[in-house]
């Protein structure tokens, strides 16, 4: 499906990780071969983790605090909160709630939380840009990422050295002459692929079911579904400044980036530094790339994963006026 959206323009994204640093090479539950070649075809060393006592509300607020004072927004202005996430803090009610009590939000501020993963970014800035249309003079916080550490199994090799938890607050606002293209698919059928489940196959609210990973079928699904779709999308459309995806493992996205005939050097990633954070590898890449703070450039986001979904979007976008990591 290809959506269009107008007017509409990113003021600043700023994004919490955990202070605490977690290395790979220190895992002592893997050999010392296996550990080298994991490292090697994930292309993460570095991972972050969030402490037992934290709270994904507590992150996104202190992320999207930093980012509305840094772009002079008052809280007022906010018509639109959406939360993106996977790992909520309580199924009820809903950590988006929380996040727009702890910010003092209007109580007319309209609040969602969308339960999606690694291509929640995509879809999230296309849903809070339609919701915007309906809000004048208002602006939007797109809230994504998850706290990953938290749904992985034990000692399990597929998962634990890929993750990192990580959450930013995108400001959206309106006018301009910005120009974003968009396409968003799910391949329903492929959702086994990434899901939570316990051992029986049942997935529970009692925190028994983990996150299983099937890696292949994820790059089957990169290879065969997203970047034919992605080049049908991009057919009719100028070059890019950037392309910018969803930073999954370095063996999936280097082979997604050669099939789609990209240089390295137009493809910023934050894989090595940050690992997979899930809906927050995109902006989290955006607010290491200095180049969108400084002109007006196209640049290509791309988000799969988890349902399988996907989502690729084409911005012409004004210069991003604030980039922040900030770390808890």
């Amino acid at each position: 499906m290809n959506l269009k959206i107008t007017s509409k323009s990113i003021e600043g994204i700023v994004t919490a990780i955990p202070a605490k640093k977690t290395f790979n090479e220190d895992i002592d539950w893997l050999d010392l071969r296996l550990k080298d070649r994991l490292i090697s075809a994930v292309g993460i060393n570095e991972r972050r983790v969030t402490s037992a006592t934290a709270s994904l509300a507590s992150y996104a607020t202190t992320a999207a605090k930093n980012l509305l004072e840094k772009t002079h927004t008052p809280s007022t202005e906010i018509g639109v909160l959406v939360l993106v996430t996977q790992t909520g803090d309580q199924q009820v009610p809903n950590t988006a709630i929380s996040i727009q009590s702890a910010l003092k939000l209007p109580e007319a501020c309209l609040t969602l939380e969308v339960n999606m993963g690694c291509s929640g970014f995509v879809h999230g800035l296309y849903t809070i840009s339609q919701l915007l249309n309906g809000l004048p003079n208002k602006k939007g916080l797109l809230i994504t990422g998850d706290f990953s550490s938290r749904i992985l199994a034990n000692e399990d090799s597929g998962t634990v050295p890929l993750f990192s938890d990580a959450v930013s607050a995108t400001l959206v606002s309106q006018g301009g002459d910005d120009q974003w293209d968009f396409v968003l698919a799910n391949q329903a059928e492929g959702r086994e692929a990434i899901a939570m489940q316990a051992d029986d196959g049942i997935r529970p609210f009692d925190g028994s079911a983990t996150l299983r990973l099937d890696g292949h079928k994820i790059l089957s699904f990169g290879l065969k579904t997203v970047v034919p779709g992605l080049q049908d999308f991009l057919s009719q459309k100028p070059t890019a400044d950037a392309y910018l995806f969803h930073q999954a493992s370095k063996i999936i996205n280097d082979t997604i980036r050669k099939k789609l005939h990209l240089p390295e050097e137009k493809c910023p990633e934050s894989l090595s530094k940050y690992g997979n954070t899930s809906s927050a590898t995109i902006p989290l890449t955006m607010s290491m790339n200095d180049r969108l703070q400084k002109s007006r450039c196209n640049i290509v986001l791309c988000g799969f994963g988890t349902g399988l979904s996907w989502g690729g979007a084409y911005l012409n976008l004004s210069p991003v006026h604030h980039f922040g990591i900030c770390e808890i």
